[in-house]
């Protein structure tokens, strides 16, 4: 905690699966080789903006603790320091890899819960434990199945705290990709139409990239709407538009 400046010197500190990711005001304050010396470091990297702790599996058990010694944000909604300038923000492909970061690494978790039920289950249908006709079954495999079907909300809301947009209405058109009468549609197997445009019939459960780039849409839009939607009438237009 004191080796990267303190609180004072910390914008926000988040996680990946071994790695802690600090955001820094002031990277020349950090002592690199201090920080390799503490016990569990494995290594150090500076990438995208971010002052990255090697930690290993144990990471979370670091996080925990470093978040009580300060008050501190936990997601780049408080990186107050961040300019417009090419210099901060690096070039396009850094900038894509830390979008694509922040918003895959918090979901983690549940991914890997998921994947080790689905794993779990085939191995107990394999070995004939359990029938993958039987109630019991269907019920895991939705709990396994879950944390990837509705994906789509799941990046909505990560998603959404990058690009600082409303959440809520991130997470609903996320929910619009995967409503059951749109799927429906799609499973149909006729042709789509909204207003007498044609819709491409895609199924949108665990898919990454449409969400991400509905709500990159959502920070210009909302941007513009701000600025034209008369005041009285923001609270109803808004949320329609």
């Amino acid at each position: 905690y004191d080796t990267v400046g303190g609180e004072a010197n910390i914008n926000y500190l988040t996680h990946c699966v071994t790695r802690l990711r600090f955001r820094l005001k002031d990277e020349s304050k950090v002592d690199d080789e201090k920080v390799k010396q503490i016990p569990g470091v494995m290594g150090i990297n500076h990438q995208n903006g971010q002052y990255q702790v090697i930690i290993g599996n144990a990471v979370s058990d670091y996080y925990d603790q470093v978040i009580k010694l300060g008050d501190f944000p936990t997601d780049e909604s408080g990186d107050s320091n961040k300019t417009d300038t090419k210099e901060e923000k690096g070039n396009l492909f850094d900038q894509f890899t830390s979008f694509i970061s922040s918003c895959m690494s918090p979901l983690i978790p549940a991914l890997i819960g998921g994947g080790m039920i689905k794993v779990i289950l085939i191995l107990l249908t394999t070995v004939g434990w359990m029938s993958d006709k039987s109630q019991t079954y269907t019920i895991l495999s939705v709990f396994g199945d879950a944390p990837f079907y509705f994906l789509p909300i799941e990046l909505a809301i990560t998603a959404s705290k990058y690009h600082k947009v409303n959440q809520m209405m991130a997470v609903i058109a996320g929910a619009i990709l995967i409503h059951p009468n749109f799927i429906t549609l799609v499973n149909s197997g006729k042709a789509i139409h909204l207003m007498g445009l044609p819709v491409t019939a895609a199924s949108y459960s665990s898919s990454v990239i449409p969400i991400l780039l509905i709500v990159w849409a959502m920070k210009y839009l909302e941007a513009f709407l701000e600025k034209v939607v008369p005041s009285s009438f923001k609270r109803i237009l808004k949320p329609l538009l």
